[in-house]
């Protein structure tokens, strides 16, 4: 849906077009617009990157990060090649130290998930509960993969927050009877 604001006695006022010409009335004077034509089109792929780029810097500031750009973006596709989500380098400021993240955005789900470009950036954690489940994905509603015991040192890769809090994804710390990824909730951890 095509949608124009236009300023009418220094009052903005928007228009959303659904014919060719709209009638309205905007402090008693009466103005005939023809409806709002659209500049450039814009593919499938720039919309769907354009899309993926503000959800990652929307999630960067929810995480405290202050964006300041875009480093590159591309999409990803999945079998057939169909458009499933994108990834997006941001370069994000945070306590006076600049650094790249990645964030992967999800067409389906629409949701933004930050991770570290590398594990140097990466922060550690311990596990703080007598037993932690780690979770194929961020919410309870995912099955475990796998426990953790109190005192266990993991790498957050990244967070993602959810209406029962923050959970991050994380890698054992070297050492661990396992490597694999998962995500755990952020009240059973300590930094």
């Amino acid at each position: 849906m095509p949608s124009v604001t236009y300023e009418e006695n220094r009052i903005p006022v928007s228009i959303h077009t659904f014919s060719k010409i709209i009638t309205f009335s905007a402090l008693a004077s009466m103005v005939m617009l023809p409806a709002a034509q659209a500049g450039t089109d814009v593919g499938d792929e720039e919309f769907h990157l354009g899309r993926a780029r503000e959800a990652c810097q929307q999630q960067a500031e929810r995480q405290l990060l202050t964006f300041n750009n875009v480093v590159e973006s591309h999409l990803v596709t999945g079998s057939g090649g169909r458009m499933i989500g994108a990834d997006v380098t941001m370069s994000v400021t945070r306590g006076g130290q600049t650094y790249n993240v990645r964030c992967q955005y999800d067409n389906m789900s629409r949701v933004a998930t930050i991770v570290t470009v590398d594990n140097q950036n990466a922060r550690r954690a311990t596990v703080d509960a007598s037993l932690a489940n780690v979770r194929v994905g961020p919410s309870q509603n995912y099955p475990m993969s796998y426990q953790l015991r109190r005192g266990a040192e993991v790498l957050i890769l990244a967070e993602q927050w959810q209406t029962d809090g923050v959970w991050y994804k994380v890698r054992p710390a070297s050492g661990a009877m396992t490597d694999q990824i998962g995500w755990i909730f952020g009240d059973l951890l300590a930094y």
